[in-house]
């Protein structure tokens, strides 16, 4: 081979290699963000997200049904852990939603613990917790609902899809107020919120 045709060869070459890798390198990103997407999907809750109906009791030995809903009643979900200080930070501002959304037939609203009875128990009497509260210790039960990871605000329809979903702590701001007006009120009768807003918490996961 020439010495000249040599010279154009091997730069041309190696341009070659290094367009190959940068392609393969792009084409790896997209697909680790696409697995990223696929897992959160998997384990996080979100719109269009089909939850099954079951039947539990809550710490008070009241009966529930989660998912399905035979008034066709939607319901809101609050999920939490006794240990978890954003769960803390957001009681206010589900205490509120809670109590405006309270006389309205056709939402439900049920807080998920992810402790046992005992710890939760104490924990609703402590910090004066206004809505009913089932012990959401089963592994299977929490991998179904999305439940794993706190605090959550779920919204599921009366056929158990999920319509609303946030993670992350929630502060008594137009987050609150936007969590209302998706459980669509309706002609429930407007309430005075009784509690004292908090300041907005940092978002967390726990």
């Amino acid at each position: 081979m020439p010495r000249s045709l040599r010279a154009l060869v091997i730069p041309l070459t190696l341009f070659t290699a290094m367009s190959l890798l940068v392609l393969l390198s792009l084409q790896n990103r997209a697909l680790i963000n696409r697995t990223l997407e696929l897992a959160a999907k998997a384990r996080d809750p979100h719109p269009g997200v089909y939850v099954p109906a079951v039947s539990l009791e809550t710490v008070e030995g009241d009966s529930v049904r989660l998912g399905q809903s035979d008034e066709g009643r939607q319901q809101l979900l609050f999920v939490f852990s006794t240990r978890c200080d954003h769960c803390v930070a957001s009681l206010p501002a589900w205490n509120r939603i809670a109590f405006q959304l309270e006389d309205d037939p056709h939402v439900q609203v049920v807080g998920l613990s992810t402790d046992s009875a005992g710890p939760t128990r104490a924990f609703i009497k402590s910090h004066n917790i206004r809505f009913p509260v089932v012990s959401f210790v089963d592994h299977k039960l929490r991998s179904l609902y999305r439940a794993r990871m706190v605090p959550q605000t779920i919204l599921i329809d009366p056929k158990g899809v999920v319509t609303y979903a946030r993670l992350g702590a929630m502060g008594e701001d137009l987050v609150a107020d936007s969590v209302i007006a998706q459980a669509h009120v309706g002609t429930a009768p407007s309430r005075t919120n009784p509690i004292t807003p908090a300041s907005t918490p940092s978002e967390g996961v726990f």
